[in-house]
C-alpha cells in the first residue's frame, strides 16, 4: 500500500506572533510540543512523522536529527506514552520557502512502523539543532490541514522530552497557540480478511498509476 499523509495541522499563519521553542538534544534535555490527533475507525500504521520548524538564519543553524513521541490521554490523569523513538540517520530537513518571524523547514522523520488503534492521540516531533541553536514549531490556523481535529483546537501543550512539566501552549503576542504545524505519514490499518482482497486490487492499481504520475 501507498503510505499517504493522514493527519497535517496545517501551514503556518504567518501572523508573526512567534511560536514555541520545540528543540531537543541527543541526552533528552530541552523543550518539546505536543498537540492533540484523533485516529478514526481502522486505525493507522504510522511510518513516519513531521513538523514545521523555524530557525533563525543570523548563523548556519541546522538540524543533525530528531526524537519524536506519542502520547494517549496526555490532557487527563492517564498519560501513557505510546511509542516514542529518535534518530540521526532517519531524516531529512527541508526548507518549506515559507517564513515567518525565521526561515521555516520541515522535519521528517522516517523508519517508523507503530500500529495506532481507533482514539485520540498527542503527537510531538523536534529536532536536534546544530552548534546550540533554537527552534520554533510554527502555528497553524489549519490552512491546507488533513486529518482531525482541523486547525483551531486549542490544545497545545509543550514540556520537557517524556511529558513531564506539561503547559498550556501560548505565544509570545496574544495569548493561546491554537494548533502547531506537524503531521503524520503512514496508511490506513489493514482492514477484515473478507475484505482484504478486492481493496489490495484498487490500492496497488492507485500505487501505479501514481508512480506513473497519472494521478495527481
Amino acid at each position: 500500500m501507498c503510505a499517504s499523509t493522514l493527519l497535517y495541522n496545517g501551514d503556518v499563519d504567518l501572523v508573526g506572533l512567534g511560536a514555541l521553542n520545540n528543540t531537543v538534544t541527543s541526552g533528552g534535555s530541552g523543550q518539546m510540543v505536543f498537540d492533540d490527533f484523533v485516529v478514526p475507525a481502522g486505525g493507522w500504521d504510522v511510518s513516519a512523522v513531521f513538523s514545521n520548524n523555524q530557525v533563525p538564519n543570523t548563523l548556519p543553524y541546522t538540524a543533525t536529527g530528531g526524537t519524536w513521541e506519542i502520547w494517549s490521554d496526555l490532557d487527563g490523569p492517564g498519560q501513557t506514552l505510546v511509542a516514542s523513538g529518535s534518530t540521526t540517520t532517519d531524516f531529512t530537513w527541508t526548507p518549506t520557502g515559507r517564513t515567518d518571524f525565521f526561515p521555516e523547514y520541515t522535519l521528517l522523520l522516517s523508519g517508523l512502523n507503530v500500529d495506532l488503534a481507533p482514539g485520540t492521540y498527542w503527537l510531538g516531533v523536534a529536532p536536534f539543532i546544530s552548534d546550540s541553536g533554537t527552534a520554533y514549531i510554527s502555528s497553524t490556523d489549519g490552512q491546507n490541514a488533513i486529518g482531525t481535529p482541523l486547525g483551531s483546537s486549542g490544545t497545545v501543550f509543550y514540556g520537557t522530552p517524556q511529558g513531564t512539566g506539561l503547559l498550556l501552549g501560548t505565544d509570545a503576542g496574544s495569548g493561546l497557540i491554537d494548533d502547531v504545524s506537524m503531521g503524520v505519514d503512514g496508511t490506513v490499518a489493514t482492514p477484515e480478511p473478507s475484505n482484504l482482497v478486492p481493496l489490495i486490487a484498487v490500492l496497488a492499481g492507485a500505487c501505479l498509476i501514481r508512480r506513473r504520475g497519472l494521478l495527481k
